[in-house]
């Protein structure tokens, strides 16, 4: 496991002050100019010695402005679908929601259908869920949407989803079809939420969300406990999606 990321008390304690101090030593906070150039001095060695990297994140909180642009992507297409997963797979179907409602839809979308060109690979785009539905809806549309393109002739031979929901309407399809899950056809999720209770438990991307609550939780304690008085520097908490291998993928059965 990696290890676990240096805290504001780490720092704190390594240099024998209080989180507070530290704040203000590094971030030159309210009250910093009362602070000797010593105690400055060992702080930020300190910090630098253990390789903390403050969080802008609760600095936008405290200011109710991030000062920054992001930008989004989907990892998950490079991970999933250039590596051994889909050995064998030359046509892939992307099931998604309509694009034109939905901009997170397109954007992953697009990186799908990029990521395919560049190795040569064909693919089909199935617009099949409207926004809005939960999800025994959004299972039940996909397993609509996908009877008539699975039970086809020229079937694809692999069905990447825009997250889990759609993804257990895949697999859905395929088994009212008579169709064998992976040796017939691999699916793909993202975001793992139902990935381990599917059957069979389904290939996916972990968005890490624990760590993305204890990295906010932590944020706030900070502010909390600061009283208010916590700046932080423009370092990002960069959180690495994890692709989770399972049953749902294998090499094509020719």
């Amino acid at each position: 496991m990696p290890p676990s990321p240096v805290k504001l008390v780490d720092v704190a304690l390594a240099a024998s002050v209080d989180i507070a101090t530290v704040s203000r030593a590094l971030n030159r906070s309210r009250g910093w100019e009362r602070l000797s150039p010593e105690c400055v001095e060992r702080v930020e060695a300190e910090a630098k010695r253990l390789g903390y990297h403050p969080n802008a994140a609760a600095r936008g909180l405290r200011r109710r402005r991030s000062d920054t642009v992001g930008i989004l992507t989907n990892p998950y297409v490079e991970s999933a679908f250039n590596r051994e997963l889909l050995v064998g797979h030359r046509e892939l179907l992307w099931v998604g929601p309509d694009p034109a409602k939905h901009a997170d839809g397109h954007l992953r979308a697009e990186d799908f259908r990029n990521a395919l060109r560049k190795h040569g690979l064909s693919v089909r785009e199935l617009v099949a869920v409207a926004n809005g539905l939960d999800l025994m809806g959004s299972i039940a549309a996909t397993r609509e949407a996908l009877l008539s393109v699975l039970s086809g002739r020229s079937r694809p031979q692999a069905g990447v989803c825009y997250h889990d929901p759609m993804a257990l309407g895949v697999l859905a399809a395929a088994r009212q079809l008579g169709l064998r899950v992976p040796e017939d056809l691999s699916v793909t999720g993202f975001d793992d939420s139902y990935g381990e209770v599917a059957d069979p438990p389904l290939t996916t991307v972990s968005h890490s969300p624990m760590e993305i609550a204890d990295a906010a939780v932590e944020m706030l304690l900070d502010i909390v406990k600061q009283k208010g008085d916590a700046e932080f520097t423009a370092a990002p908490v960069v959180v690495r999606p994890q692709l989770i291998v399972r049953e749902s993928t294998g090499s094509l059965n020719i």
